[in-house]
């Protein structure tokens, strides 16, 4: 029942919003014409038809006065806060009723048709907006109210009674900017803006100027004590400039000298040349005369590389030799004690050889004046003196051979040392032959 109600409302209201309807001529456009209420804070249901003037609503406190206001407010797009009753939609519902369902009616002319704003809401705070009773999105509700210059967050437009000591503390300046958007036309509070945009850089303006007044006044003062520097400053600049034209003709004045000495010069170097030209003509012949002294320098030299490797070769053989010598000297020494030694046992065998003949000598004088004797003592007698004679006669011998081999010795050893001293010689004479090349 309670939805047919709101549907049959619904098309109620569509029917009743059209032509041929009889009206107060002092209404104005956007002025409330109806105002319908159900199951809103401590109303059930109720249709307020206010006048176009002044309009008083009295009753006993609790009896809803302020409940009419609050539905004005959330109907035309207000939020719960600005009514000062509560944060969220879903506290207006009436206690034991789950939806609450407002509509205000906006006079707009006599041959127009009203404008009928419908907002239902419920206890989960969800929203369903309606326009001439068509759904719609809270925007086109929004920008609607907004042609119609309704402000529901202006107190200068809507003061609800738990909003008075707000608007009693709001200054000067935004009473003025809510009277304005209030009850003037749309542009004025733009224009307002501008202008007080304009004021503020007329103001910065008239600061900034008066800055440029107060730095003129110190560059005018500032000038007056700089008159001097001033002065000097372009006696300094006139200066300056003489200096660069003199700096110029000085650059001239060495360009000239400069010519003037590379003229010289240039005089003096053509004849250096020919100078130059006559004496290699005359050195010609110099000149190949050391060209051929040059070639025959690189033949000497190639010939002492060639020599030089030839020493090289020479040397390491003069060292061996010099080695072989060293070692024949030393060969020569021991030939050389052996053939003493040798000579010193010849010596003592001549002695004994000297010595046995004499003791033959006296054998045989002793064997000659002998007394007659057994021919068996003497046969044994000459046997003994015959051994003694042969064994003297092989050490003769012996002592001879050996003689003669010792002497065989000292003379091969003779020829070793006289082949060494040769080479040695040739050794020395190649060495002083490399020194004088050295020195070439």
């Amino acid at each position: 029942m309670k939805t047919q109600i709101f549907s049959s409302f619904k098309i109620r209201m569509s029917s009743m919003v059209g032509a041929g309807k009889t009206v107060d001529n002092h209404f104005k456009k956007g002025n409330i014409y109806r105002i319908y209420i159900k199951d809103f804070l401590t109303l059930d249901e109720v249709e307020v038809r206010p006048k176009p003037f002044l309009n008083i609503v009295c009753g006993p406190n609790g009896t809803g006065k302020s409940s009419i206001l609050c539905a004005i407010c959330l109907c035309l797009g207000g939020k719960p806060v600005v009514t000062g009753r509560g944060k969220e939609i879903a506290e207006f519902v009436k206690h034991g009723k789950n939806t609450s369902i407002l509509e205000v009616e906006l006079f707009m002319g006599d041959q127009v048709e009203n404008v009928v704003v419908g907002r239902r809401f419920d206890r989960t705070n969800k929203s369903h907006w309606s326009l001439q009773g068509r759904d719609v999105n809270k925007k086109v509700v929004e920008k609607k109210l907004s042609e119609l210059q309704i402000q529901m967050d202006n107190l200068c437009h809507f003061l609800p009674q738990d909003r008075v000591s707000s608007f009693a503390k709001m200054n000067t300046k935004e009473l003025l900017d809510a009277t304005e958007r209030a009850v003037g036309d749309p542009s004025l509070a733009e224009q307002h803006l501008i202008l007080c945009a304009s004021g503020d850089h007329l103001q910065s303006l008239n600061s900034r100027v008066k800055s440029l007044e107060e730095e003129l006044s110190r560059a005018v003062t500032r000038n007056a004590q700089l008159k001097d520097a001033v002065t000097n400053h372009e006696m300094k600049i006139k200066l300056e400039e003489s200096i660069k034209k003199l700096q110029t003709q000085k650059l001239w004045f060495f360009y000239d000298l400069k010519r003037k000495l590379h003229s010289q010069m240039k005089e003096n170097w053509d004849k250096s040349f020919r100078e130059l030209k006559g004496m290699q003509k005359t050195l010609a012949p110099v000149e190949e005369k050391l060209k051929m002294l040059q070639n025959m320098g690189k033949e000497l030299k190639s010939l002492i590389r060639q020599m030089s490797g030839e020493i090289k070769k020479r040397q390491g053989m003069a060292h061996s030799l010099q080695k072989q010598y060293e070692h024949h000297e030393e060969m020569i020494g021991d030939f050389q004690r052996e053939l003493n030694g040798k000579r010193q046992e010849e010596q003592r065998r001549q002695r004994e050889f000297g010595d046995m003949q004499k003791q033959l000598n006296v054998l045989q004088a002793q064997l000659s004046n002998m007394p007659h004797i057994e021919e068996s003592e003497a046969a044994e007698r000459l046997k003994e003196l015959t051994l003694k004679i042969q064994r003297a006669s092989q050490e003769l011998v012996t002592l001879q051979g050996q003689q003669e081999e010792a002497q065989m010795t000292k003379i091969a050893a003779g020829r070793k040392t006289v082949a060494c001293e040769k080479e040695l010689k040739t050794i020395q004479v190649r060495h002083e032959v490399r020194q004088l090349l050295r020195l070439f």
